[in-house]
């Protein structure tokens, strides 16, 4: 799957049912230091996540999988980094996730509902962030590339959207018509 190139993570699996979630997340992505621009230096180690609800079933929808694999690889990969903000296009072209949300795209946030959960000692003294990886559609792709990352994620936020994979959601922006609106 990744050429014969060895990338040193693992993702693992977790049910927390005290926050209606499963999580989804690598471990040893933070091991390779990231080279990061300056005002982003507590994201040189990174672990990336998708946040599921209780009821998903990954043997049936098993993308969140496959992509957070995929996801994981290209920092080491490209040589490059990831921090919050970013966008990562599902496919070249982009393809949609899913039938039910015309998703084709993620977004890194840093943790929305999962803050307080990420917040543990143990990962605070290896200096370790987490970033949840949020399908987003093409529209809100663009109303973040008018209008910045920071405003998209206001935009979810308010509109009672998190890092919380959510397949039945409707894009937060909309679509402009004649280039007007």
């Amino acid at each position: 799957m990744h050429e014969n190139v060895q990338y040193d993570f693992r993702i693992k699996w977790v049910h927390i049912p005290e926050w209606g979630c499963q999580l989804m997340f690598t471990e040893g992505l933070s091991s390779k230091t990231q080279e990061v621009k300056e005002g982003f230096e507590p994201f040189k180690k990174i672990e990336l996540y998708f946040c599921l609800p209780d009821f998903w079933n990954i043997e049936v929808e098993n993308w969140p999988l496959e992509w957070l694999d995929r996801l994981a690889c290209i920092p080491q990969k490209n040589d490059t980094w990831f921090g919050p903000g970013d966008t990562i296009p599902a496919g070249n072209p982009p393809q949609e996730l899913s039938d039910r949300f015309k998703a084709n795209h993620f977004m890194l946030v840093e943790p929305i509902t999962l803050g307080s959960f990420f917040e543990n000692a143990h990962w605070k003294a290896l200096d370790i962030r987490f970033l949840g990886v949020v399908p987003i559609s093409q529209d809100e792709l663009d109303y973040k590339i008018r209008n910045s990352a920071t405003v998209l994620t206001e935009r979810l936020k308010k509109a009672n959207h998190t890092e919380k994979v959510d397949l039945f959601r409707t894009s937060v922006c909309r679509r402009r018509f004649l280039g007007l609106f």
